[in-house]
């Protein structure tokens, strides 16, 4: 089903995909958002500034997506109970420029039997990136109110005892604070020896130190939380939507709210995309990847382990797997590098990279580099000449380093300048134990 709205408007139209009879009382059987979710992730992408924007007084100031100018078209693909997904060939028969898909599954299955992973590829083979939620490692507190119980008892607020709520804001329909383990002691006991034990929550409040354009809360260290980088993202909400997702207990209505997960930074990496195909439009996919992650489809594929009969059902082209035998993908081109080390060994890895030209014909970029102490890092040739945009050149990174057991992550990056033009790629050293799962293509 479809509907369109003005021309020149920021929603240039809307659908939704029939729920296949399985719907909530709660549910708009319309483009509508009644959850909250796409209204969110779409103002964090593309969202207009907006002055005074907050959430009950938290994260107060200017708010703006991604990129401002862009407009939106939407595709509403979940309903409260189910997801189906067959939007991805509206959306390549729309002739969109950019798909952000903020949802996934809970459940892994392989790339041929994942219709967002199959719709994604078709989207790339018609010249349209996909943006895609790699998944959050817990449900976000905020998302289930893991506080409902208490509202419904009558209860007045709840204290809880939760040592992964340290990395993001969680909301919940009544006061609530969540506790580390060892606070919890010192609550047990003042309940103990006290004869009227009394409890006070105060509002919560956000030091307001300036915000970045996408309204990151800003910390005095560089941060990454357990999950995603999507953290504590003030942006759009639907009024018609808890926001706590949960309408039968809570049923407040806000413009906005403040929301933590991968389905936060997939629009990030959308407007990111959104900036260089804008800038580039003859650019293919790939060619904005590139400019942001550089990968390599097919070689990743064959390094699954599926063969060229299998890869030629979706590829729909000629391409051929030499090898299928399932290893670690050394030379996808990322421009990041991920060494693992088993517990106990020594650090030694060898990355062969290659890099296009994309800025001025004549240009000299220069290696730099910060590392942890323990790590030694050789790049060869350290300085790469070009003469003309397209031109490219290879490159050899080196790492080694001591034994190292029951590390966590070491981390650096490595830096081309050019004047101007920087470019960072991380790089990242950590342990695994033998026997321990190893998820291949992320190396």
């Amino acid at each position: 089903m479809a509907s369109t709205a003005m021309e020149g408007s920021k929603l240039i139209g809307a659908r939704y995909c029939h729920s296949e009879g399985q719907y909530d009382v709660s549910d708009f059987r319309s483009p509508r958002d009644s959850i909250g979710h796409g209204t969110h992730t779409a103002s964090i992408a593309a969202g207009r500034e907006v002055p005074g924007a907050s959430y009950m007084g938290l994260a107060e100031g200017v708010a703006r997506g991604g990129v401002p100018s862009s407009r939106i078209a939407v595709y509403k693909v979940c309903w409260y109970l189910v997801c189906p997904l067959a939007a991805f060939d509206d959306a390549i028969a729309d002739g969109v420029d950019i798909i952000s898909v903020s949802l996934g599954s809970r459940i892994k299955k392989a790339y041929f039997e994942d219709a967002l992973a199959i719709g994604s590829f078709h989207a790339m083979k018609n010249r349209i990136l996909t943006a895609y939620s790699a998944g959050n490692s817990a449900p976000p507190a905020g998302e289930y109110a893991e506080g409902t119980g208490i509202l419904i008892a009558s209860g007045l607020g709840t204290i809880m005892v939760d040592p992964t709520l340290i990395d993001t804001a969680s909301n919940y329909p009544l006061p609530a604070t969540a506790i580390s383990a060892e606070d919890v002691l010192k609550v047990l006991d003042y309940i103990r020896t006290s004869d009227k034990p009394i409890a006070t929550i105060m509002v919560g409040e956000a030091r307001k130190e300036g915000y970045c354009c996408f309204l990151f809360f800003q910390r005095t260290k560089p941060y990454h939380p357990r999950h995603s980088q999507g953290v504590d993202i003030l942006a759009a909400w639907s009024p018609a939507a808890s926001p706590t997702y949960n309408k039968d207990v809570d049923t407040r209505s806000f413009k906005y709210n403040v929301i933590s997960g991968t389905s936060m930074s997939c629009p990030h990496a959308s407007g990111a995309a959104a900036y260089i195909k804008a800038a580039h439009p003859n650019w293919s996919p790939a060619a904005i990847k590139s400019a942001l992650m550089t990968t390599d489809y097919m070689n990743l594929l064959c390094k699954q382990g599926y063969n060229t009969s299998t890869l030629r059902l979706v590829t729909g082209d000629a391409n051929v797997c030499n090898n299928t035998n399932i290893e670690r993908a050394w030379d996808l081109n990322y421009p990041s590098f991920s060494l693992y080390v088993e517990d106990g060994e020594q650090i030694k890895g060898v990355f062969t990279r290659k890099v296009m030209n994309v800025g001025a014909p004549n240009s000299t970029y220069t290696s730099s580099m910060y590392m942890p102490t323990i790590i030694i890092v050789t790049v060869e040739p350290s300085v790469l000449s070009f003469s003309s945009i397209g031109e490219t050149k290879s490159f050899t990174v080196k790492v080694t380093g001591p034994s190292i057991a029951q590390q966590r992550i070491k981390s650096g990056a490595i830096i081309w300048e050019d004047g101007v033009p920087v470019v960072r790629t991380p790089l990242v050293v950590y342990n695994y134990f033998p026997g321990a799962r190893i998820n291949l293509d992320n190396n």
